[in-house]
């Protein structure tokens, strides 16, 4: 019995190593989600405000199966999903198409693209150019205070 023990396990390694190595490959096949455009954010905004406006069922459902997807997306921050989960609740036809409705659902659109929009990425400050300074050639405040110049 110990011989067949032995023997099992080299055979059986290999498989086992290629089978979780499959399942790591299939993983990293995946396509990776992409933050959603400014048309697509758009896209919702204009759905959310038709809702809002015509209080029927297709304009509200359109708006719902637009925002939906962007509560799947992990790129987003969660202020953003907010704004896109109140879209969600609040995209429902109601018997009396109230100011107070219309006016939430207008709100909730005009966050939803200024939540959601990529932020561009903060620049590094540069530095001014040395040349002639106030005190001077290489610069410094002109009291004294300057680079060394060893």
């Amino acid at each position: 019995m110990g011989r067949i023990r032995l023997v099992a396990l080299p055979l059986f390694a290999p498989w086992f190593g290629l089978m979780i190595l499959g399942c790591f490959s299939a993983a990293q096949t995946r396509e990776l989600p992409t933050y959603p455009s400014s048309s697509t954010l758009r896209e919702v905004q204009l759905a959310t405000f038709a809702c809002s406006r015509s209080n029927a069922e297709a304009d509200c459902s359109r708006a719902r199966s637009l925002a939906n997807p962007l509560m799947d997306n992990p790129l987003l921050p969660s202020f953003c999903k907010d704004g896109v989960w109140e879209i969600l609740q609040k995209a429902q036809p109601a018997t009396a198409n109230s100011f107070e409705r219309r006016d939430a659902l207008d709100q909730a659109g005009e966050r939803l693209v200024s939540r959601c929009q990529a932020r561009e990425k903060a620049r590094p400050a540069t530095k001014p150019p040395a040349g002639q300074g106030p005190s001077g050639p290489g610069g410094g405040s002109g009291f004294g205070i300057g680079p060394s110049r060893n």
